[in-house]
């Protein structure tokens, strides 16, 4: 299970690419993390959002909407975020090759980002 500091280093590391920037779509690949969590909650509540901000809280980290409410994440046992660019025809993407079946979560930003958590 991450300590403080590797929940304080991964949301140093998302800081720059999701502060201020905004929500286009958001999918999961499973209704169950650790609470069931409706495909049209994510849809209706974080589509179109800016995300003003990231802090950490304890264990958990939290994105700060614009909607007044937060996004609270907690990377369990083995919680990972990918970050990758899709330009017009193709996907940049981190090079290691990840289990699908572990890819809860895809968030596409404005700026043509994908933030890809796994667990």
């Amino acid at each position: 299970m991450p300590e403080l500091p590797e929940v304080e280093t991964v949301v140093n590391f998302l800081k720059p690419s999701l502060e201020g920037e905004t929500i286009t779509s958001v999918k999961a690949n499973r209704n169950k993390l650790r609470y069931d969590i409706p495909q049209v909650l994510l849809t209706d509540q974080l589509a179109n959002i800016k995300i003003n901000s990231l802090s950490r809280h304890g264990k958990y980290m939290f994105w700060n909407l614009s909607n007044n409410h937060s996004l609270i994440i907690h990377l369990g046992m083995s919680g990972r975020f990918f970050s990758s660019i899709l330009t017009d025809t193709s996907y940049f993407y981190h090079d290691k090759k990840l289990d699908a079946k572990h890819e809860h979560l895809i968030f596409h930003l404005g700026n043509h980002q994908i933030i890809r958590y796994y667990d």
